[in-house]
């Protein structure tokens, strides 16, 4: 059985477009079914980058970037 079929967001009022979320886009889009009861947005991040800048400046600080995450946890 594969995840498509395995998972089932229908029970929560999910419906997502399949055309909208297959479009090739880079900002912020809806890709729910305009008539679901739930709107699903996708948000684009980068994760990498903001890592990568929290670790510079941890390293800028002198400080382990472990140190921020035990702090914080």
């Amino acid at each position: 059985m594969g995840r498509a079929a395995s998972c089932r967001p229908e029970r929560l009022g999910i419906v997502i477009d399949s055309a909208r979320n297959l479009a090739p886009s880079t900002g912020e889009r809806a890709v729910s079914d305009e008539n679901g009861e739930v709107a699903v947005l996708v948000i684009p991040t980068d994760e990498e980058w903001e890592i990568a800048r929290q670790t510079l400046q941890s390293i800028k600080r002198g400080a382990s970037p472990l140190d921020d995450h035990a702090r914080t946890s």
